[in-house]
């Protein structure tokens, strides 16, 4: 499996644009693919949104034991990777990088498929959706941009089983990249904490 990280790898530093978290969820997913932790409770993880912040957390959770869905509302796994947002004009506006080719990504998602996480793209999750996930799921993560905005916790817990990450997180200021998949790590370690109490 090293081999395959280090052919993704080599695409994504080879081409025009570098995610620096990307490489750290690839090389999560190969620690992954040679080991996911046994769980004595194995439960059932969705989570909405498939950009830095959702990847991250899918990969924690997956390497975990758990078994995890991730919701995308675009047609594409990774959207943010491929189209990244225009730099907000303020000070503390994070730097901005260049978007992942496609074909990096893509090797990237089988890659991540291959761990066991499944993908579910053009299916956006509103209210309706979220009350109907909470009963069929044993934890959610929110991980969907500012297309939702949550109050949390410090662990990132909006309420019960339902978790955010990333930049729907309330009053959570401009997120690099790097800074919402680190956020969808926490968000993640929050959630096994929770579950290893059920």
């Amino acid at each position: 499996m090293k081999d395959m990280f280090s052919v993704l790898a080599g695409g994504l530093l080879g081409s025009a644009a570098v995610f620096p978290e990307l490489l750290g969820i690839l090389e999560d997913a190969c620690v992954m693919a040679g080991h996911v932790e046994s769980c004595d409770k194995p439960c059932r993880v969705a989570v909405i949104g498939s950009g830095p912040a959702g990847l991250s957390a899918a990969s924690v959770m997956r390497r975990k034991g758990h078994a995890v869905d991730v919701f995308e509302a675009a047609p594409v796994v990774g959207f943010t990777f491929l189209n990244v947002p225009a730099q907000e004009s303020s000070s503390d506006a994070p730097e901005a990088f260049a978007p992942a080719s496609a074909e990096v990504l893509e090797a990237a998602v089988t890659f991540l498929e291959r761990t066991g996480i499944s993908f579910r793209t053009s299916a956006p999750k509103g209210q309706a959706e979220l009350d109907a996930m909470l009963k069929d799921y044993d934890a959610v993560i929110c991980a969907c941009g500012k297309a939702a905005v949550l109050p949390t916790d410090a662990s990132g817990c909006v309420q019960g089983k339902l978790f955010a990450a990333g930049t729907c997180v309330k009053n959570q200021k401009v997120q690099s990249a790097v800074q919402a998949a680190e956020a969808g790590r926490k968000t993640a370690a929050s959630v096994c904490a929770m579950l290893a109490e059920k």
